[in-house]
């Protein structure tokens, strides 16, 4: 028997996984290919520096806590079957595609039932706090502000009271306008709006653990979308630590209490953000031969995260963000000196793909910001085949070489309400360079299956966000 040939992966945290297989008569693999993965973070692992949040019960997700997809180098000889739809002779990956499924389940599976909240304290415009009354109430006046939520002052440096509000411990609320506000609202022109706030903090309180939140009740007075004749006044609540909640504009059971289900899904669309992806070096004088469909005899792939989620607006206080840009891949490079030989559809010879990573999508705008714009896709990496491997391939859309390297698509552009716009849709990326040379050996026998089909192709920009009606 001869001596064992190593094949290596360089994995996360630089921990070095080895594969060992024999070039003695034959190695079986009859569902199972050989899998080689740089993945940024393990499925089922969770990263070491992510605390469950005491009050909450979920990780805190960071966007710039992304892992990267390591470099995956493969040094193959012996001989190679399988037998399973997907099951490729060798498949060599480097991706990052985000949390792993522990944090993306913790997540998903977040439960805002359990939680109650109670508000705990008023304050006027100036700032001071107020009692709540023996009817567990306070009323206040509430006072103007401008789009970036600062407060509006009059000649002599006052703020400018407009309003009053009624908020409870139990989280109802009403507002009222005076005869003279109301005829303030009346001369509004169709661009223009009035946005009256009131301030408190809220406690909430799940399994005997507390956390306090100051918010921000914002009553948003505007002309309706439908009926420009009708001034409509919208209610939105925006919270120092659990951001903005449209609880106050609900239907049934109106509140002033934050949304918390809707902030943890804002966490888990930034866990599903990947990072940038590892090289990926795969050189093979095995005796390769797949029977199922989609199995390509060599299949290496460099893949790029998608970008970061752009931030959405607060109906004051912050403009939405941009959507992060794709993250980037590395080179591909296969050499090939053995024999491939497939048998059904879709399985190329060689499949080498550097692929950048979509970008991330621009943050949602409001009644009074417009959407902001996609992220640009990444560009794709080079891509290298060489060698002279005798490669043989029977099935419709089964090319003998495959050499691909693809930007990431733009990201779609935030969308926005009434007289504003929509963000612009995400640049796409460029494709990186692509070479294939050697002395090959190539027949195949399918429809649309080339000898070697070789490709540098951009991404797609990104769609436009939707804008409001005006």
């Amino acid at each position: 028997m001869k001596p064992a040939t190593n094949a290596y992966l360089s994995a996360k945290n630089s921990r070095w996984f080895i594969i060992r297989f024999f070039p003695s008569t034959f190695l079986i693999v009859f569902f199972i290919p050989m899998i080689l993965l740089g993945l940024g973070t393990f499925a089922g692992e969770c990263r070491a520096d992510l605390q469950l949040d005491p009050f909450l019960g979920v990780y805190l997700i960071d966007t710039s806590l992304a892992d990267q997809g390591d470099d995956v180098d493969i040094d193959g000889t012996g001989t190679i079957n399988t037998n399973a739809t997907g099951a490729h002779g060798i498949y060599a990956d480097s991706s990052s595609p985000g949390y792993s499924t522990e944090v993306i389940s913790n997540l998903e599976n977040f439960d805002e039932s359990v939680f109650t909240f109670s508000v705990t304290q008023v304050r006027d415009a100036e700032g001071v706090a107020l009692d709540l009354d023996a009817d567990d109430a306070v009323e206040v006046r509430g006072y103007l502000i401008d789009a970036n939520g600062d407060k509006i002052l009059d000649g002599d440096d006052n703020v400018i009271e407009h309003g009053t509000f009624i908020l409870r411990r139990e989280g109802t609320f009403e507002f009222s306008f005076t005869v003279d506000e109301e005829a303030l609202h009346d001369e509004l022109a169709n661009d223009a709006f009035y946005m009256v706030a009131v301030d408190y903090t809220v406690t909430g309180e799940r399994e005997g653990v507390f956390q306090a939140d100051d918010g921000t009740l914002l009553v948003y007075v505007h002309r309706s979308e439908d009926d420009p004749d009708v001034i409509e006044k919208t209610p939105e609540a925006v919270f120092h630590t659990f951001g903005v909640s449209f609880k106050p504009a609900l239907d049934t059971d109106p509140t002033v209490f934050p949304d918390l289900k809707g902030y943890v899904d804002g966490m888990l669309a930034v866990a599903s953000v990947g990072g940038p992806a590892g090289g990926v070096t795969v050189r093979s004088s095995a005796t390769i031969e797949t029977h199922g469909a989609a199995a390509h005899g060599i299949y290496a792939r460099s893949q790029g995260g998608t970008g970061d989620p752009g931030s959405n607006a607060y109906l004051a206080h912050r403009p939405p963000t941009r959507g992060g840009p794709g993250k980037a891949p590395d080179d591909v490079i296969v050499v090939s000196t053995g024999n491939i030989v497939t048998h059904a559809r879709e399985s190329a010879g060689i499949m080498a793909v550097s692929a950048g990573g979509a970008g991330g999508k621009g943050g949602e705008g409001n009644a009074v910001r417009w959407g902001a714009t996609g992220g640009r896709g990444a560009t794709g990496s080079d891509v290298y085949i060489g060698g002279s491997a005798n490669i043989a391939t029977t099935g419709n859309q089964s090319s003998g070489i495959v050499a691909l390297s693809v930007g990431g698509d733009g990201g779609r552009g935030g969308s926005a309400t009434w007289a504003m716009g929509g963000g612009d849709g995400g640049l796409g990326g460029q494709g990186g360079n692509v070479r294939v040379d050697g002395g090959w050996n190539i027949t195949t026998a399918g429809d649309m299956a080339h000898g070697i089909w070789a490709k540098s192709l951009g991404g797609n920009a990104g769609a436009g966000g939707d804008g409001g009606w005006l």
